[in-house]
């Protein structure tokens, strides 16, 4: 199974080696993308990033979203002369098309703060909004997906302290997904979440996982009354 830190490394190689071919610095190209020096940097440090900056990065860089993302599709040939000229739906390829912020609704609600404290981290996915966010192509004709931010610091590196999450209410939880766990104590008592990587099934035992300080949970399956996938920026494109 791919972990996620070698999916980041990897990331980071294509990163470089674009750097490297137009001969550009990063700082360079993180001011190009998003308009802040330390875009590239952050994810250096292991902070992914979200999907727009990946489209924008990949603009910069003059590659397709899906090499950049995962080396998937026609590796970049050398750089000759000028830049390429960008059309606003074309990147890199002609034949490759990501979608633009335009084509993306910015009508998924976003349900609340989920607390990645390093205490209980329990929180709940409220059915009032607080914001709305642009809907990736995996979301579309999926009125129940939802997203989250991030509060707190018991999932760094994966995770960080106001990270948006895009959660799939009907995807699959496997082992290593990062999902949101709906639990309920009791019938006459309000439901309950937390933000985990799910481990394993077992014996009527659901365990998961937390990286910071790294501990594992154990819950009673009967108590589990939804798991939610967390996707995984590449999902997001419709993989």
């Amino acid at each position: 199974m791919r972990s996620n830190s070698r999916m980041k490394s990897t990331l980071i190689d294509r990163i470089d080696k674009r750097l490297e071919a137009l001969g550009i610095t990063e700082r360079s190209a993180s001011l190009d993308a998003t308009g802040k020096p330390d875009t590239i940097r952050n994810i250096r440090r292991g902070k992914e990033p979200g999907a727009e900056k990946v489209i924008a990065l990949a603009r910069v860089l003059q590659c397709p979203v899906e090499w950049l993302l995962a080396g998937e599709g026609p590796l970049p040939g050398p750089v000759t002369g000028p830049p390429a000229v960008m059309t606003p739906n074309v990147v890199f390829a002609p034949e490759v098309r990501v979608p633009v912020a335009s084509e993306m609704p910015r009508d998924l609600p976003v349900r609340g703060i989920a607390a990645c404290s390093s205490g209980d981290g329990a929180f709940q996915v409220g059915a009032d909004v607080v914001d709305w966010v642009r809907r990736p192509p995996l979301f579309n004709g999926v009125p129940e997906a939802y997203a989250l931010y991030m509060s707190g610091d018991s999932m760094e590196p994966r995770l960080f302290h106001g990270d948006l999450v895009m959660v799939h209410p009907f995807r699959p939880v496997r082992p290593g997904d990062l999902a949101i766990f709906v639990l309920k104590d009791a019938a006459d008592e309000p439901e309950y979440s937390f933000c985990k990587v799910f481990q394993s099934d077992r014996g009527g035992i659901v365990t998961v996982e937390q990286y910071n300080p790294r501990m594992t949970r154990e819950f009673p399956r009967d108590r589990i009354i939804a798991r939610h996938r967390v996707m995984e920026l590449r999902d997001l494109f419709g993989a």
